[in-house]
This record gives C-alpha cells, structure tokens and sequence, in this order.
C-alpha cells in the first residue's frame, strides 16, 4: 500500500528540517575550527555522508511525491486536472513525467548514483556538478 501524498509531504518537510540541522551543526563545527585554524577534512566526512544520505532521501521522497501526483490526473507545473495517458498538459502545454522520462537518456550521478537525465549539468539530488553537457 502507497503512503498518500499529504503524508509524503509531511516526511519529505521532517527530512529537509533534519538536512538544515545537520547543515548547521556541521556549520557550527567547522566554524569553530576555522576559527582554531584546526581545520581538517577527514573530521567532517562523516557529517558530509550524513548529508548526502538524507539529500537522496529528500530526493527519492519528492520525486515518488511528484509521481503520485502524476498518477492522480494532475499536470506537475500548473496542477490543472489533466485525463490518465496524456502526454501534454492542455492547459500549460508541460511534457508529462511518465513521458518525459522515457524521452530522457539517463545516467547516474558521479557522487549520489542516482540515475539523473543526460543533459543535466547538476545533479538535481546533491548539487553536484556532472562535467560538461
């Protein structure tokens, strides 16, 4: 059984609040180093690892999210109704995520691995640049 849209939105706010706390206690962190002029990487990779596990968590949520909301008849740029099938919204004229995606090539991130379109010079998951176009 899926997990309805409002409770996707409610776990995808409590995970995005649990990035900013963790952004900041790695901001507090670092902070207090650079202050020392102690300041050295190894110290703050698992911080780093955190982070970026929860980017991928954020990721996946508001993605299944906007999936959801696909399968409900309603376009991802203008919320217009639009029937099952469709490739463009009537209203807007926006591609349709089942179709775009069969469109897109894909390829994985070089950081996260989650599988992002081609074309994309950053990675929509963890901010990463992907080297050229």
């Amino acid at each position: 059984m899926s997990v309805n849209v409002k409770e996707q939105r409610q776990l995808l706010a409590q995970r995005k609040e649990a990035r900013i706390l963790k952004m900041m206690q790695l901001g507090e962190k670092v902070y207090k180093k650079a202050l020392s002029s102690d300041l050295h990487y190894g110290e703050y990779a698992a911080d780093a690892t955190e982070i970026l596990a929860i980017d991928k968590e954020i990721y996946q949520l508001g993605k299944a999210t906007m999936e959801q909301v696909q399968t409900l008849g309603k376009c991802s740029e203008c919320q217009n109704a639009v029937p099952p099938n469709t490739k463009f919204c009537g209203h807007c004229g926006q591609l349709q995520t089942p179709f775009a995606d069969e469109l897109t090539r894909k390829k994985p991130c070089r950081v996260c691995e989650q599988q992002i379109d081609e074309q994309l010079r950053f990675c929509p998951c963890c901010g990463t640049g992907q080297g050229g176009i």
